[in-house]
């Protein structure tokens, strides 16, 4: 967004202004139309805004279209009496209901909600709303439009109580969730209603999301589709426009919206299809993944090319500023975190100004590690200390720590993550490794940038006061798990690829692992499991303790042909575990444990020996669990980070199973588990604090930090020298 000349206050007067001038007109405008209006013309603020900052407001609105930014045309006359198709599911038809998801994008205003919509049956009534429960994974084909990534949000703000069902941020897709349906009981029955059948929604009122429905029997359904090509080339050539106009700068939502603008009216009074179903059939439209959002694409893989993104992920700056710099001098944070630094000192010394030098040097420490600053010349030197003089200088004079109590917290909070973020990328530096976007997934670079984007966007609005931070922070805050999360992943990324580049190279530091699949599986096969021929894929897995902050978890490199067994041998030797008491898997609802019948034990579950990762037909990014210990009940969510076809002729470097990298130290054998665990942590913490002895001697042992991926990997070996299935 630009800059905008407006505070807070003024900048959400400004907005319904606009709304509210939007939603007056009877056709198109103009920019100079609005400009004359009373509510732009008759506010001296307003009145003096660039022509940039209003186009920019109409654009934030999302009520309009715009083909040039000069004529704009309404949504809501765009889209009046506009029709389209929903097709219940089975599920819904056999419960009588209609879940609302996506099913009415983009026929109705930004904000409005998609359960708040009315439906008005054929006597004219609305139809009722109730609610159900379902898990979150059968939601899934329902919210695939609004970005799954967004669908916590969306469950929570739909009911409140699905608060308490998310312990963290990240989805498992098991969670029971509340949500608001239409009750469709007795129109389905009075309809005859058929999987086949349809439902024609006519748009009556946009901004308010109300629409007419009417029955389309399976008949009808098959007559429009055989009528459907024109419809279909006409929505197709919509997106390649929108694809072609917007790159992946706008959402999901605003994509279908303008794909509907580019394709034209006439598509809106029959259609054939449901979005859903157009996608689906479709050779020109894809879901793509685009860093930590969804995205509607023209090809199935994304390129920075083709996306128009700047390979560096750079800013260009305008000389002179003090963006334009820092730029100069390489570093990759801009002013407004120089500002956000000079605020933190001041919170960390309670508003105290005496060591204004201390004060000057912290934050030159934390930006510059090591205090060492290189300028390209003179003129660069003094450029950039007049800068920073003039800003320490203002921020100094403004500061009020007994404002700043709030925003204050929040703000070292977002700072602690772009700490983090600046020391990875100065290690790699160090070890010379560079982060070639080429090399990256789409996914990994772009969420990179858009993860940085918010924690600064996010700074630069706690460094305007205390007042905006009352109104914004609370919404915000919430999605710091999120981003430093989502970051911790997308490092790990990047570091497997170098890993990977590493081994295939032929520099792999651990030795050739023998592995041998036992039981079963391997009688079948005759002798040993693990030669070349066998190797099929690789899995990168990423292994992380449950409940459990910060996380502790581990990423690993395994063939595809070890069996759940072998795996449970991996996970015991790169977690630190002593492997002395049971575990289990649980995958897809089956549960896989130790053969019982060896071991005279009663279990009803499968021989974890008997089945190998490829058996499994396991997918990239699902999710298993892995439990060890039962008593102590440690939980381990193993994700399937990757899933890697082995190069032609690859060495016996890919048969090895290795440790990629990891974060903090194993929680000791026997503690208690995560309360145990936690208690030991407080412990540790806090010295003085009256504790018992067993705790005290793992304390004086225990580092819950360390982590040495080198120490890992040697345990690998020595854990695997003899066959580990060996009586």
């Amino acid at each position: 967004m630009k800059d905008i000349p407006l505070t807070e206050k003024k900048l959400k007067k400004f907005d319904a202004c606009i709304a509210a001038y939007v939603s007056g007109q009877e056709g198109d405008f103009s920019l100079s139309d609005m400009k004359g209006d009373p509510c732009i013309s008759g506010n001296r603020d307003f009145a003096k805004l660039p022509d940039a900052v209003l186009v920019d407001g109409l654009r934030r609105s999302r009520l309009v279209f715009s083909r040039n930014d000069q004529v704009f045309s309404p949504r809501q006359h765009y889209f009046a009496r506009a029709r389209f198709i929903v097709s219940p599911t089975k599920e819904e038809i056999a419960a009588g209901i209609l879940i609302p998801g996506h099913r009415f994008l983009p026929f109705y205003a930004p904000d409005i909600l998609p359960w708040e919509c009315t439906l008005l049956a054929p006597d004219g009534k609305a139809v009722a709303k109730k609610t159900v429960t379902r898990s979150c994974d059968s939601l899934r084909l329902y919210y695939a439009f609004l970005g799954w990534e967004n669908s916590i949000s969306f469950f929570v703000l739909d009911n409140s109580k699905n608060q308490q069902v998310f312990g963290g941020f990240e989805l498992t897709g098991k969670e029971k969730v509340t949500i608001s349906v239409y009750d469709f009981s007795q129109l389905y029955r009075d309809w005859n209603f058929r999987d086949g059948d349809g439902i024609l929604c006519q748009t009556e009122d946009w901004l308010k999301g109300v629409y007419t429905i009417t029955l389309v029997s399976a008949e009808e359904c098959r007559k429009l589709m055989d009528q459907s090509a024109d419809w279909v080339q006409k929505m197709e050539r919509g997106f390649r426009k929108t694809f072609d106009s917007f790159k992946m700068n706008i959402s999901i939502e605003e994509q279908i919206s303008y794909a509907y603008y580019f394709a034209g009216r006439r598509i809106l009074k029959k259609p054939p299809l449901h979005l859903g179903k157009l996608v689906n059939n479709s050779s020109g439209i894809y879901f793509v993944a685009f860093g930590m959002e969804s995205r509607l694409w023209y090809e199935e893989q994304l390129t920075l090319s083709t996306l128009g993104i700047d390979k560096t992920g750079s800013r260009r700056e305008f000389p002179g500023t003090f963006n334009g710099v820092l730029e100069s001098l390489g570093v990759i944070f801009t002013e407004v975190e120089v500002e956000a630094y000079l605020r933190d000192a001041l919170f960390s010394c309670r508003g105290n100004r005496d060591g204004e030098d201390a004060i000057h040097d912290a934050v030159l420490e934390r930006l510059f590690p090591g205090g060492t600053i290189f300028f390209a010349s003179e003129q660069t030197a003094q450029e950039f200390w007049r800068h920073f003089m003039k800003l320490r200088n203002r921020v100094m004079r403004t500061y009020n720590y007994f404002t700043d109590q709030k925003t204050g917290k929040i703000r070292a909070e977002v700072l602690g993550i772009l700490d983090a973020h600046y020391a990875w990328m100065r290690s790699l530096d160090e070890q010379e490794d560079e982060m070639n976007p080429d090399n990256l997934p789409i996914q990994v670079f772009a969420g990179i940038v858009q993860a940085m984007g918010f924690l600064t966007s996010f700074l630069e609005l706690l460094n305007k006061g205390e007042a905006m931070a009352r109104e914004n922070a609370d919404q915000l805050v919430r999605y710091l798990p999120e981003i430093r999360h989502s970051l911790e992943e997308f490092r790990e990324d990047v570091e497997i690829g170098l890993k990977t580049k590493t081994i295939q190279k032929g520099k792999a530091a651990s030795p050739h692992l023998r592995l041998v699949s036992s039981g079963e599986k391997a009688e079948a096969k005759g002798g040993e499991s693990g030669g070349q021929e066998d190797l099929k894929h690789l899995f990168v897995l990423r292994i992380s303790l449950k409940r459990i902050s910060p996380q502790i978890w581990r990423s690993i490199q395994v063939p595809g042909f070890i069996s759940l067994g072998d795996l449970h041998r991996i996970i015991q030797i790169v977690m630190g575990w002593s492997d002395s008491h049971l575990h289990s898997f649980r995958i897809d609802g089956i549960t896989y444990g130790i053969d019982s019948e060896a071991f005279d034990i009663d279990m009803e579950e499968e021989n974890e020996d008997c089945y190998s990762l490829e058996d499994l037909n396991l997918w990239e990014k699902q999710r298993f669990l892995y439990t060890y210990d039962f008593g102590d009940n440690w939980e381990h969510q193993i994700l399937v980070s990757k899933i890697l076809s082995p190069p032609a002729g690859s060495s016996d470097a890919y048969l090895r199973p290795c440790c990629l990298n990891g974060k903090r130290a194993c929680p000791p054998e026997d503690c208690g588990g995560v309360w145990g665990y936690e208690e030991l942590l407080e412990c540790i913490s806090q010295p003085r604090k009256k504790r018992s002895r067993e705790l005290a001697e793992w304390e004086e042992e225990f580092d819950p930090e360390f982590f040495d991926v080198d120490i890992v990997n040697e345990l690998l070996l020595s854990g695997w020298e003899e066959d580990p299935c060996a009586d």
